[in-house]
Parts: C-alpha cells; structure tokens; sequence
C-alpha cells in the first residue's frame, strides 16, 4: 500500500509542477509601455527583463510583477560596473537604493518608502 500511495503522491506532484506558471524572461525592449504597466503580448508582465549594451554586456535586469517593477533592479554602465540598484515595490522605489560612478565607487545610498525619499547618504569619490 506505501508504494502505491508514494507513487501517487510523487505522480501529482510532478503534475502540479508542470502546471505551474513560468517565470518568463525577455528582452526589455520587448515590453510595450501603457497607463504606467508593462505588457507582453497584450498581457501584464510578470519576469525578468534584461536589457544589453551594444556590446552584448549587461545593461540591466527589471523584475516584473503584474506588469509593475517589484524587486530589485540592477544597471550596469557600458564598461560592465555596476551603476544602480534599485529596489522596488508594486511600481515604486522603496527600501535602500544604490549608486556607482564609472569607476565602481559607491557615490550614493538613498532609502524610498513608497516612491518618497526618507534618507539620502552621499560618499566622496576620492577615497
């Protein structure tokens, strides 16, 4: 009887994860921009969207939710240093942000509660 009961079990797992929507990813130039939503075929967004450099390097990576940014969104400068990291959340900034010059030195930290600017930190590039 445990065989039979481990097989169905392990059957309609592998069934109910095949039936899981997917996490899609696409270029960022493949989403249409309307009334602050992101679309993909006439759908809300809901992935990762990545954006390249002429040169085929990262430019940047946009995470979607219901066709809003929501989670971390990281951009590179053309020399491949990171430039920013910013966090968000159903569409707006919130949580800590970065900033890097070309060079890689952290120029900025700044905190979002929702899409409001409550702190902002500055660095001297010098150091």
């Amino acid at each position: 009887m445990k065989p039979l009961l481990f097989a169905a079990l392990f059957t309609a797992s592998i069934l109910h994860a095949a039936d899981a929507p997917k996490s899609a990813e696409v270029t960022y130039k493949e989403l249409k921009w309307q009334d602050d939503v992101y679309f993909l075929n006439g759908q809300p967004y809901s992935g990762l969207a990545r954006d390249t450099h002429k040169d085929g390097k990262p430019k940047g990576e946009y995470p979607f939710k219901e066709g809003r940014l929501h989670g971390l969104v990281r951009e590179w400068w053309d020399n491949g240093q990171l430039s920013t990291e910013t966090n968000f959340e159903n569409g707006q900034r919130h949580g800590l942000n970065r900033y890097w010059s070309k060079t890689g030195q952290l120029m900025k930290e700044q905190v979002y509660d929702h899409d409001k600017s409550v702190s902002e930190k500055y660095y001297d590039e010098k150091k």
